[in-house]
């Protein structure tokens, strides 16, 4: 058997040179659309474009990836354990709003896995998603010094794990964004994406990352059977490019009473067997909801420091503090303590 041990970097640097840039155009695309707004709207029916393939490997570049296995060279009994996250928030178990059971976690791997033989970077989230997320407030800070984690000092591991992805505009944010609208031309930012290009295909190509949140639904009204549909589309379609789909439910019921898109999501992670950060059992401690008079969007924690009591009960600060530690416990999954991935071809 030949062994090629392969650091990170240089798997990385080498397949993706094999691979070509990622950025392919996923679409499912409605007809253009009226000047963008915060409000619902649904858009004409529209046929689905099959997503496009990295095909710039030779058969004997696809017959060696094929044989290819990642595999630690060091396991976790290697290295002393990490310290274990919180096991509450606001008095939640973890694991209820952090769903991460074993078929979803050996699922995460798995496409992680592939996902840096396509040549991903492992250090990228990408964030898709409307208003809730688009208003500064969503992770931003933590790209910066302006922050205190207090308690949760054992994320600073995450900062620095995802640094860059806290503070990024990503181009699949926008206020009003719908599930559909992720997958229009007619919403790309024309200053960073390319001719007919989606925001979501955009995005991929700038960022290439290996990890995606998804939070979507707020402005999907009164359309489940479509919500559905292109929710379905944007998880397929990041599933064909190898990265990891999360995602995440909302604290608003603007949709309906229970939330009916929120129970499209759950289902979604389960039979996709994908995480889910189930941000609306996190609101359901806090007063109100955690939202403002509108009971659309969160209540705002300028301070970002969780040794503040208020912290605790403030919609944005637990909706960022619930999402770092959903991102650490999927670091944990994809690398482990005292691993590094090499690549092994059998025979």
């Amino acid at each position: 058997m030949t062994a090629v041990l392969l650091l990170l970097a240089n798997a990385q640097r080498g397949l993706q040179r094999q691979l070509g840039a990622p950025g392919p155009t996923l679409a499912r695309l409605p007809g253009a659309t009226a000047t963008p707004a915060a409000t619902a709207a649904v858009p004409p029916p529209a046929t689905a474009q099959p997503v496009a393939e990295n095909n710039h490997l030779s058969a004997a570049d696809v017959q060696a990836i094929s044989r290819a296995q990642i595999v630690p060279l060091a396991t976790a009994s290697d290295a002393p354990p990490l310290p274990p996250l919180p096991a509450t928030l606001n008095d939640l178990p973890l694991n209820n709003f952090v769903v991460l059971p074993a078929p979803v976690a050996a699922h995460v791997r798995d496409i992680f896995a592939r996902g840096q033989i396509a040549g991903r970077d492992q250090h990228a989230f990408a964030k898709i998603g409307d208003s809730s997320i688009a208003d500064g407030f969503f992770l931003t800070r933590f790209d910066g010094p302006d922050y205190n984690l207090g308690p949760y000092a054992i994320l600073e591991a995450t900062l620095a794990y995802f640094a860059g992805s806290f503070g990024r505009d990503s181009v699949t944010v926008r206020q009003g964004m719908h599930s559909w609208s992720v997958l229009d031309p007619f919403w790309a930012d024309r200053a960073r994406c390319e001719a007919g290009e989606t925001p979501l295909a955009c995005e991929i190509r700038l960022l290439n990352p290996a990890l995606a949140i998804i939070r979507l639904g707020t402005n999907d009204v009164n359309t489940p059977d479509y919500y559905e549909e292109n929710m379905r589309l944007i998880v397929e379609s990041l599933l064909a490019l190898d990265i990891v789909p999360i995602l995440g439910t909302k604290a608003d019921q603007i949709d309906g009473p229970g939330g009916p898109n929120n129970g499209i999501v759950r289902r979604l992670a389960e039979e996709y067997q994908l995480p889910l950060w189930d941000f609306e059992l996190v609101a359901a401690t806090l007063p109100g909801r955690g939202l403002a008079p509108d009971g659309v969007h969160l209540t705002t924690f300028y301070p970002h420091d969780y040794d503040q009591p208020e912290a605790m009960q403030r919609g944005h600060a637990l909706q960022n503090l619930s999402a770092l530690l959903l991102l650490e416990s999927v670091r944990r999954l994809v690398v482990p303590v005292g691993a590094t991935v090499s690549v092994v071809e059998d025979g």
